[in-house]
């Protein structure tokens, strides 16, 4: 009764149940031995609500509690020229052809003119002039020269699961998941108590 007088006093609206892959269902938050329930909630205004790409509560068995997902629609745009110089040397690569050492070389030869190179020995030899503003000025021209040919790297893909997990651990967790997905569909107590005994088994076998 709180949690229904706290939506209706801020304008609130219980998503469980309600949207997404959940509509109609209203799958358990919270399994265990000792019961079942929904206890977590998501909550969002009216306005929020057209908004909503997709809800559901999750398959992460980790917990006994099941994880909530909410994706929103949003329109986000980067601006190249914005990223900072620590993250432009973590994110990009640059990638050079045989087909575009011709052009590269044109593009450096456009950026470093005689004019530039006169203009940075000069200071060099300014006792004024800090030698890190020399080097700014001489990236920023690398960098200029290097914009066709650089491009974004991509992360490394990471194995989640550590080394001693083997094939016995995956097909474990598989059978686990399996039985979750077949408890939410019946609610009978027995696939409850099958999931329950799978999540038991793996747990035991494949914790550290």
């Amino acid at each position: 009764m709180k949690l229904l007088q706290f939506c209706k006093e801020y304008s609130l609206y219980i998503l469980n149940g309600r949207i997404g892959t959940d509509k109609g269902i209203g799958n358990y938050t919270y399994v265990s031995t000792v019961g079942k329930s929904v206890i977590d909630y998501c909550l969002a205004t009216g306005p929020l609500i057209p908004n909503i790409k997709s809800f559901k509560i999750d398959e992460r068995a980790e917990s006994k509690h099941f994880p909530i997902t909410l994706n929103l629609n949003a329109i986000y745009t980067q601006n190249k020229e914005n990223i900072s110089n620590v993250q432009k040397e973590k994110d990009l690569k640059y990638f050079i052809k045989a087909t575009d050492v011709v052009d590269f070389k044109e593009d450096l030869q456009s950026n470093f003119t005689e004019d530039f190179i006169h203009d940075i020995c000069s200071k060099i030899d300014n006792e004024h002039v800090s030698i890190d503003s020399i080097m700014s000025r001489i990236n920023d021209k690398l960098t200029n020269a290097g914009t066709n040919y650089a491009h974004f790297k991509r992360a490394p893909k990471e194995d989640r699961n550590p080394k001693w997990f083997d094939y016995e651990c995956s097909k474990l967790k598989a059978d686990k998941y399996i039985l979750l997905r077949k408890y939410r569909k019946t609610r009978r107590d027995e696939d409850l108590e099958n999931y329950l005994s799978a999540k038991n088994l793996f747990k035991n076998t494949c914790s550290t």
